[in-house]
């Protein structure tokens, strides 16, 4: 994003000493990342399709279950959601 649209909006950039957190912005995304959006964003595809074979390329890259989803807030949301939903299964356990 370029500084005068920064300084348009009167945003100010941060000194990032927490790491990878979504209220500053989650990470750094690389070249290699921003060139495959750039991609897709001109083409449609079935995002369903598309989640599901990402999906199984990430399991298989980390040789476990894998979920991928938009940011981090949205995998706290998806993970919380699992675990509510197995203790409801498993009350006694």
């Amino acid at each position: 994003m370029k500084q005068d649209l920064l300084d348009e909006l009167g945003i100010k950039l941060v000194v990032n000493t927490a790491g990878t957190v979504t209220v500053l912005g989650s990470c750094l995304v690389h070249d290699e990342i921003l060139n495959v959006v750039r991609q897709v964003t001109k083409i449609f595809v079935d995002t369903n399709d598309l989640h599901n074979k990402v999906r199984a390329f990430v399991a298989r890259l980390v040789e476990s279950d894998a979920y991928v989803t938009s940011g981090t807030a949205a995998g706290l949301v998806l993970s919380v959601g699992s675990l509510y939903d197995e203790c409801r299964r498993r009350p006694n356990a």
